[in-house]
């Protein structure tokens, strides 16, 4: 994982403010900004949760452009960073508790800033949402073994894909031929 940016917390809150008026017009929403020691990665999806490549093209260029006349971003990069502006993926990472509401039900991964139950790290599903906490059924989707969490103790939290329709078949030689 790479280094966060000293100031990390208020360029992410400047870069969102400057470009929240662009992403908009386009009818897409911020996702994730994550502002790192030479990286500045916007994560970008409209409201079906996607994003295609031709949202992204229209967008990039203006965004660079706003963020060419941000201070902020001066006085935190004194060189040069490098600009990500991408959709999602398949595997969406989870900050606030909108991003858990809209995944209920789904596989997560979540990493902890202090222990629960002995633990930091969580494989589930996400079976309930309150105000301040998230609770993950631990075996299954329906499963009576749940851990709750609270929201301001999640470090990172990630949905994960799960392909369906089972094991990827792989066509091996047959025992004996010479064809490898």
């Amino acid at each position: 994982m790479a280094k966060k940016l000293a100031n990390s917390d208020a360029v992410e809150q400047g870069v969102e403010a400057a470009i929240q008026e662009i992403v908009a017009s386009a009818g897409l929403k911020v996702l994730e900004i994550e502002a790192t020691a030479d990286t500045l990665a916007i994560t970008l999806e409209d409201p079906s949760g996607n994003v295609d490549a031709e949202d992204l093209e229209t967008v990039t260029p203006q965004i660079s452009e706003v963020l060419d006349t941000l201070e902020l971003l001066d006085r935190s990069y004194p060189k040069s960073y490098n600009l990500e502006i991408s959709s999602p993926g398949l595997e969406r990472v989870l900050k606030t508790q909108d991003h858990f509401r809209r995944f209920m039900g789904s596989k997560v991964t979540i990493r902890t800033r202090e222990k629960v139950d002995g633990e930091r790290r969580f494989l589930g599903w996400i079976a309930l949402v309150g105000e301040d906490e998230v609770e993950i059924a631990m075996d299954s989707p329906v499963s009576t073994k749940r851990i709750s969490i609270a929201l301001n103790n999640i470090e990172r939290a990630r949905s994960v894909f799960e392909w369906q329709g089972g094991e990827k078949k792989v066509n091996n030689p047959p025992k004996g031929s010479k064809k490898k």
